[in-house]
This record gives structure tokens, C-alpha cells and sequence, in this order.
């Protein structure tokens, strides 16, 4: 079964298997939700990132690298996890 949502919600997306990025009726992007957002082009045409990405951009630039597995980059929990373990390996 396919379901097609048309968001601007960005959470709501990032919940997809797949996604298309669409710009004036173009498509620019399109792929699974981790690797979509991993563009840095998004913020070119006007787009927000989830904020779990943006979470993780705040970590990176205290210089707190997170590993991430591609299912958990988009979740909060899995940010949160992945936090909680690289502060125990310190």
C-alpha cells in the first residue's frame, strides 16, 4: 500500500520511508528521510531541518560528536540515547 502526504511539517516527514523534496514544482531531492536531510541544501531553498538534526548540529559544535545509527538520526530518543552514551565513554 502507498500513502502520499504532502507536509511542510518536517517531523512529520521524517516519520516517511521515502521522501520527495519538491521547489517551485520541481523535484529536487528524493530518498529516504536521513539521507534527505543530511543535504545541506535544504536550508538553501527555505527549509527547516527536524529538530533532532538540529540537536545534533548544537552537539557538534560544542564539539560533542554523536554515533548514530541512520534509523536513529531523525529520533529523538535516539539522540538522547546516543548523548547519554558517548557522556559514559568520557
Amino acid at each position: 500500500m502507498t500513502i502520499i502526504s504532502i507536509t511542510h511539517d518536517l517531523e512529520e516527514a521524517a516519520q516517511a520511508d521515502r521522501m520527495i523534496v519538491l521547489n517551485m514544482g520541481e523535484v529536487l531531492f528524493t530518498g529516504e528521510p536521513h539521507d534527505i536531510f543530511g543535504r545541506n541544501e535544504l536550508k538553501e531553498i527555505g527549509l527547516d531541518l527536524p529538530f533532532a538534526i538540529l540537536l545534533q548540529e548544537g552537539f557538534r559544535n560544542y564539539g560533542i560528536e554523536l554515533n548514530l545509527s541512520s534509523k536513529d538520526i531523525l529520533d529523538i530518543e535516539g539522540v538522547v540515547e546516543a548523548l547519554c552514551k558517548s557522556h559514559l565513554k568520557m
